[in-house]
């Protein structure tokens, strides 16, 4: 139906008082945030708010995925991998921010914080949803790493059509209508000065009078956070996400460690031979695998010495051999873990723990049963 969209907030007072131009970089907002801050503390005020962040719980995750969004090389390029360099430049560029023009305060303060700073000119730059009511402040599109790749990211507020409709073919033909490019433009934009999913109406004059097409522009390409593709549609993904973030921005955690703990929350790991972190762990782990089956294998040779043999009689031989089986399978799992772990690797790996447990157990049970007497051994029945 509409698009919401993240955006800078810039002073237009400020901004217009020391002629400093609306920051298309992450290091320009920066350069002057610092100026500004500076020079008014020299005037004794001390409560001008440089930049907010909106970090707070509803937003935190989204404004991380945003400044890490902004450090891609292009408009073209993917969103970064958690482990990538350019998500440890936006991180650490995240805390500079804070370290600089923000406090732990601000970039934890909530949208009461932000909204209200909207509405009474004390801050140099804020991050918000777009709103089209806060004439105090430019709107444009976040900042990046680079000039022309914006960190900005658009939600979605979608209609479908349930599948328990009666009438679908209605239900169409009004979907048909509300989504229509000329009822956005009247409705959504001229009524509600919101934005559409139709890009090709913000090069239109009227419309531009309207609203801020500079916003939408600069954030282009659109880009959404697929919360099922980037975990975030997972609550326990989330909450361990802020903690490990908190624990780098806010506290004194090391940010590799941030983001390896990050990383884990949804790895997958696995051993490699073609790994020169792994190659050794992994021959060696080989070798000690099969010494062990090696010796259990071995170990059945002592059910035909006379001498032992009656320290085996709990279990008569052929139950002995199917139970090693089990075992042997049942360590045979973790062999499944080398190299990349696919779908048939994952149900092998059942497979084997599975029956393998199964294999071990089934002969002491069904032993014990019949030790119990719960069952009579029909080996010694006499018919």
């Amino acid at each position: 139906m509409y698009l919401d969209i993240n955006v800078l907030y810039s002073n237009i007072y400020l901004l217009q008082k020391y002629n400093k131009p609306i920051p298309k970089t992450w290091d320009e907002m920066i350069d002057t945030a610092k100026y500004i801050l500076e020079d008014k503390r020299k005037q004794n005020n001390t409560q001008l708010v440089g930049y907010n962040g909106s970090f707070d719980s509803e937003n935190d995750s989204l404004s991380v995925y945003e400044i890490i969004h902004s450090f891609r090389d292009s408009n073209s390029s993917p969103h970064p991998e958690i482990k990538s360099q350019a998500t440890k430049d936006a991180l650490m560029k995240y805390k500079q921010i804070k370290n600089e023009i923000s406090s732990d305060s601000y970039l934890l303060s909530g949208n009461d914080f932000t909204t209200k700073n909207l509405f009474s000119n004390n801050a140099i730059f804020l991050k918000f949803w777009y709103i089209p009511s806060a004439y105090l402040y430019y709107q444009s599109a976040l900042p990046g790493k680079k000039e022309g790749v914006s960190g900005s990211v658009v939600l979605a507020t979608n209609v479908a059509i349930t599948k328990y409709s009666k009438k679908k073919d209605a239900a169409v033909e009004v979907l048909k209508y509300i989504t229509s490019k000329e009822i956005q433009k009247k409705y959504i934009i001229q009524n509600n000065k919101m934005y559409s999913a139709y890009l090709d109406l913000y090069d239109n004059d009227e419309v531009c009078k309207i609203i801020n097409c500079n916003v939408i522009k600069g954030a282009e390409p659109l880009s959404s956070v697929d919360i099922i593709k980037d975990d975030f549609g997972d609550v326990t993904y989330v909450e361990k996400y802020r903690l490990y973030f908190y624990d780098y921005l806010i506290g004194n955690g090391s940010l590799d460690m941030a983001i390896k703990k990050i990383n884990d929350i949804v790895a997958i790991h696995s051993f490699s031979l073609n790994s020169d972190e792994t190659r050794i762990f992994t021959i060696l782990f080989i070798v000690l695998y099969a010494i062990l089956v090696i010796m259990m294998t071995i170990s059945l040779y002592a059910l035909r010495l006379k001498k032992v043999k009656s320290s085996f009689g709990f279990l008569p031989n052929d139950f002995w051999i199917i139970s090693m089986i089990g075992t042997i399978m049942f360590l045979s799992s973790i062999l499944t873990y080398l190299g990349t772990f696919t779908e048939f690797k994952c149900h092998f790996n059942i497979f084997l723990i599975t029956i393998g447990l199964l294999l071990n157990l089934l002969p002491i049970s069904a032993s014990l049963t019949i030790s119990s007497g719960a069952i009579p051994n029909l080996s010694t029945t006499t018919f």
